[in-house]
């Protein structure tokens, strides 16, 4: 029996409100995208058409491509899978998770379909693969400055003359499906060797894109 981190059930309830319509309309556009195309452009074309924020459809789409590579490394059929996907919904004891008298034969449909897509999903999880092979992925951050004053000797009672400019980057990262944070104190010199490598790499990916899109590959974005 599947079971699953608690930052995925708003996106499960979400799944849980597509009718049979909505869930045509959801398949549809995704047979229809290419792996090139990122989980947000796909979200901007179902927003008005299934009732979902850009952002609730992009969160489905990145818990499916990991459903899509969990499945295929337990090596079970799609059916399989999807049963103990089911045993595990009606175990959450949350009152509400799984709506009332809901339709199962639209789940079956909606999970197999996008379960079953090799080019769009499959794709997207294969990318993704290429980086969570590393223990620690990078999830978010964020940049905190501060200024920290010096005195000199014991005089803490005047205004201070001089001080530091530290900056604190906070990062969010997965380890194991749980999210995790560092915190990394840089002097303005680091930020500036730091802007320095990011801004060389960005040109190197440049590079990288223009020299395959003329040889007509495309880049895969990592969602």
């Amino acid at each position: 029996m599947m079971r699953y981190p608690r930052l995925f059930y708003e996106a499960f309830q979400n799944l849980f409100k597509l009718d049979e319509t909505k869930c045509k309309i959801f398949i549809d556009e995704l047979k229809k995208s290419k792996p090139s195309e990122s989980f947000s452009t796909l979200s901007e074309k179902l927003v008005n058409k299934i009732n979902l924020s850009s952002n609730e459809i992009k969160e489905i789409l990145i818990i499916f491509t990991d459903l899509y590579k969990i499945q295929k490394d337990l090596d079970i059929t799609i059916k399989d899978f999807l049963d103990d996907i089911k045993d595990g919904f009606i175990s959450i004891k949350e009152e509400s998770f799984v709506p009332e008298e809901y339709n199962w034969d639209i789940f079956d449909y909606l999970w197999k379909n996008i379960l079953s897509d090799d080019f769009f999903i499959g794709m997207k999880a294969k990318a993704k693969e290429l980086i969570t092979t590393h223990e620690k992925v990078y999830h978010n951050g964020r940049m905190i400055t501060d200024f920290r004053p010096i005195y000199y000797k014991d005089e803490v009672d005047k205004e201070p003359e001089y001080g530091v400019i530290i900056h604190t980057f906070k990062i969010e990262y997965m380890e194991n499906y749980e999210r995790k944070k560092i915190h990394i104190s840089l002097d303005p010199q680091d930020l500036e060797d730091l802007q320095l490598m990011v801004d060389r790499e960005l040109r190197k990916g440049s590079s990288f894109t223009n020299l395959l899109k003329d040889r007509k590959v495309s880049i895969i974005k990592i969602e």
